[in-house]
């Protein structure tokens, strides 16, 4: 990869994470990002933005912060090509492995 997301992105092959039990092959080469990367474009509030678009960009902030409160070294995991699944994994502080599961199609 080129520019900006060369920088962003770390491509790993995560044989620690339970990716088999979440319908996910075991060892795919997946890119990672931190949190707040993930989210910075979708929680950020812009002047132009229209008082829908301020409300949706408080209810991400309010995601990353408990994200942030509740897990410990969350990353975010993106598998896969143009339409991405999406995990947001961390611990919690029992140490259970916990997260969130989405996707994403990029065009």
């Amino acid at each position: 990869m080129s520019g900006r997301f060369s920088r962003i992105f770390s491509p790993v092959i995560c044989r620690n994470l339970p990716f088999s039990h979440v319908g996910y092959t075991r060892y795919l080469l997946i890119e990672t990002r931190s949190v707040e990367e993930f989210f910075g474009v979708a929680a950020g509030e812009q002047v132009w933005h229209s008082t829908n678009e301020q409300a949706t960009a408080r209810r991400y902030r309010r995601l990353v912060e408990h994200l942030g409160e509740n897990l410990t070294d969350a990353k975010v995991y993106r598998i896969g090509g143009i339409n991405l699944a999406v995990l947001i994994l961390g611990r919690s502080p029992a140490g259970t492995l916990m997260g969130l599961r989405t996707r994403v199609v990029e065009t």
